[in-house]
């Protein structure tokens, strides 16, 4: 009766185990780590444009079937015109696909990639 007893035990804490391991994959991606993310892919910056504050996340989708997560982002812009001057703030919102990738010391980090 007793080997019985523990026998559900451990397999009830394997089951809450691989459980919670499970849902940590599919937790989002919070503000501050899409905002990151997006910061350190280099995609704000380029020669022809400039990023103003803020950067705020507007919405963010489902997650889709290879594990990323599509974020709509609001951002300010001013472009450089060909004459040399700078145009006037513009709103923007374009969409970004974030995702966990290894880092170089093989972490797991956010990425953002351009599009959904």
């Amino acid at each position: 009766m007793r080997w019985r007893i523990s026998f559900l035990v451990i397999v009830w804490i394997s089951a809450i185990v691989l459980n919670v391991g499970g849902c940590s994959l599919s937790t989002p991606p919070s503000d501050a780590e899409i905002l990151q993310a997006i910061e350190e892919s280099g995609i704000l910056k380029g020669k022809g444009f400039t990023v103003m504050s803020p950067v705020v996340v507007v919405e963010k989708g489902k997650r889709k079937e290879d594990g990323s997560w599509p974020v709509k982002v609001k951002m300010t812009m001013t472009m450089q015109l060909p004459n040399g001057k700078v145009s006037e703030p513009r709103e923007n919102m374009p969409m970004f696909r974030i995702f966990k990738a290894h880092d170089s010391s093989g972490r797991k980090v956010w990425k953002a990639a351009l599009g959904s």
